[in-house]
């Protein structure tokens, strides 16, 4: 297409769109028009006019579909990658329910399965780390340092708010510091305990008529004590003597 050099702008931008209505429209062009200046505001005045309906269409006769997206491994990190996944997923179920489809959003959690099952094998691995023992990841397990930068990072917790009296973010950080404590004593005696009992349950141990359900009593009926300072255990005996009371023996745990 050669434009004409004694037109100005204004007489080139209609010589091209007459020149593209008369060449005809695309297999995938529905019609070519050629409108007037004013077009544009009247299309966005449309728009604004009824901005819910606008656009709308009944491709999937109200149909039901499923989109499934994020996902985020729970076994590591979240990254700027998930964020973008979030808004490419939400922006083309918009899609679908605007032309017509009845739309299911899903994202899965993953927190159950061989993922988590590696990721506790993998923690109970540097747990047994930081206390001295050689690191043994598990096969299939995780190397990341992101399960021991947790704990890490809280040493370095930071608060803004420096006033001393009715110091709510003082009380927060001091909750999440008692609460990281927890988890580091939880996860180091249990790793100690050569055993299965109670809510500390594990498939390690085998279930037999002297260790029932995997609890090994002549060794382990014992409190356990962990120590913050030096990441260590020490141990006490369970009193089954009470002063006032008859003492009840410990018996399997059934359901």
């Amino acid at each position: 297409m050669r434009l004409r050099d004694d037109d100005g702008l204004e007489g080139q931008i209609h010589f091209v769109a007459q020149q593209s209505v008369e060449s005809g429209s695309a297999p995938f062009v529905g019609n070519v028009q050629q409108v007037d200046p004013g077009f544009q505001a009247r299309g966005l005045l449309t728009i604004l006019e009824s901005p819910d309906s606008f656009g709308r269409l009944d491709i999937g006769h109200g149909e039901r579909v499923v989109v499934e997206f994020v996902s985020a491994n729970p076994t590591g990190p979240l990254h700027v990658g998930h964020g973008r996944q979030a808004a490419l997923g939400d922006a083309i179920s918009t899609l679908l329910e605007y032309t017509g489809w009845n739309v299911d959003r899903e994202f899965y959690y993953n927190d159950a399965g061989a993922q988590i099952a590696n990721l506790a094998k993998s923690t109970q691995a540097h747990v047994r780390a930081s206390g001295g023992a050689p690191l043994e990841i598990p096969d299939g397990g995780y190397h990341g340092d992101y399960i021991r930068e947790i704990a890490e990072r809280v040493k370095h917790t930071e608060i803004k708010d420096k006033s001393k009296v009715f110091n709510t973010a003082r009380i927060e950080a001091l909750e999440v510091e008692n609460l990281i404590e927890c988890a580091q004593a939880t996860m180091v005696s249990a790793a100690a305990r050569r055993e299965s009992r109670g809510a500390h349950t594990v498939d390690d141990y085998a279930d037999t008529p002297q260790h029932p359900n995997g609890r090994n009593d002549e060794e382990w009926l014992k409190h356990s004590l962990w120590h913050s300072h030096s990441n260590s255990m020490t141990y006490k005996p369970v009193k089954l003597q009470p002063l006032t009371t008859e003492s009840i023996p410990p018996k399997v745990r059934t359901f």
